[in-house]
């Protein structure tokens, strides 16, 4: 069981229950950095966010070892993620419009599980 606040300790449960119910195990970690920004008085419910330096580590898979991943995008590369109750502020289309940003639809954990079976194809390893 990992340190947590007391608060916690309820979530904590339930993803222990889930573990053991699934048989689930940890395929890969997932770490960058994120700047957070949320909506104002007019856009409440508006959650913006920037994730830069996406690395993935398939070996080890404990997260009181140091960080051994590797890069997941360019360096060049921000993944931006929109979060909205209902719609999202006509503002920020126009934006997004003005600076041709394109909706691309990628879920971090799935790629970083098949950068790891990349990984191990090549080393020889069991896949994941």
């Amino acid at each position: 069981m990992p340190e947590h606040a007391p608060d916690d300790r309820a979530v904590i449960g339930e993803i222990y229950a889930f573990l053991w119910q699934y048989n689930l195990r940890a395929a890969s970690i997932v770490r960058y950095e994120r700047q957070a920004f949320i909506g104002a008085d007019y856009d409440i419910g508006l959650r913006v966010t920037f994730d830069t330096n996406l690395t993935c580590q398939a070996h080890p898979l404990r997260l009181s070892e140091p960080p051994a991943g590797l890069p997941m995008l360019p360096a060049d590369r921000v993944v931006m993620e929109i979060k909205v109750n209902e719609r999202i502020p006509y503002w920020l289309t126009e934006l997004a419009a003005a600076h041709n940003l394109q909706l691309v639809r990628m879920s971090k954990y799935c790629r970083s599980v098949e950068a790891a079976n990349l990984i191990t194809s090549f080393t020889n390893t069991p896949p994941l």
